[in-house]
């Protein structure tokens, strides 16, 4: 039986971060999500955040370099339903693992901080395939190289099962293209 995970964040919140896709202030296509908590404001910080799988530690960097902050980078084990992946989580408060450890799905392991940006989010990333630097950022990839690497956090969610409270109908849209089809060959989201 397959575990479910539970993602906490507050829906009419989401707008206020980065989502999939979405070109930033730099012109950049943002390659995950920002999910805020399930309160309000810096009550966000310090609230448990989960491992998005069963896998290891590879990466768990207390200052990866600005803009990211704490970081850490989950490879998932390749024996699982949904394949291998790999997860990069940004802007901890702390975290309690290391490089290494072997983490199990909906394990608590840190909580939700500020480091690298200023507001509280957990900044969430889904990967089908390694990067050479953990720490690089994508903002001179082309769309192409982007859909290449990353796939839609929410779709991978919707696909594993978890419990995600109520998608905003924008979001929703990218969901419901993907599970139209075989997320692994999904090229673009905007078809």
């Amino acid at each position: 039986m397959q575990a479910v995970l539970q993602i906490d964040y507050n829906p009419e919140r989401l707008k206020e971060g980065y989502q999939f896709l979405q070109k930033t202030k730099t012109g950049a296509l943002h390659p995950g999500v920002d999910l805020n908590g399930g309160a309000y404001g810096s009550s966000d910080l310090g609230m448990d955040q989960c491992s998005p799988t069963d896998g290891k530690i590879i990466l768990a960097s207390q200052n990866a370099g600005a803009g990211w902050g704490k970081l850490i980078v989950i490879e998932s084990v390749p024996t699982l339903p949904f394949g291998q992946k790999w997860f990069r989580l940004a802007h901890w408060k702390d975290f309690n693992v290391k490089v290494g450890d072997e983490t199990k799905m909906g394990q608590v392991i840190g909580h939700v901080g500020k480091t690298g940006t200023k507001s509280p989010h957990c900044h969430w990333e889904v990967l089908k395939k390694p990067l050479e630097d953990w720490t690089e950022y994508t903002n001179r990839w082309t769309p192409t190289k982007v859909l290449e690497y990353f796939e839609d956090p929410f779709a991978w969610l919707k696909r594993i099962n978890a419990y995600i409270p109520a998608i905003p109908k924008w979001a929703e849209k990218s969901v419901n293209k993907a599970k139209q089809r075989n997320i692994t060959d999904w090229s673009n989201p905007n078809e």
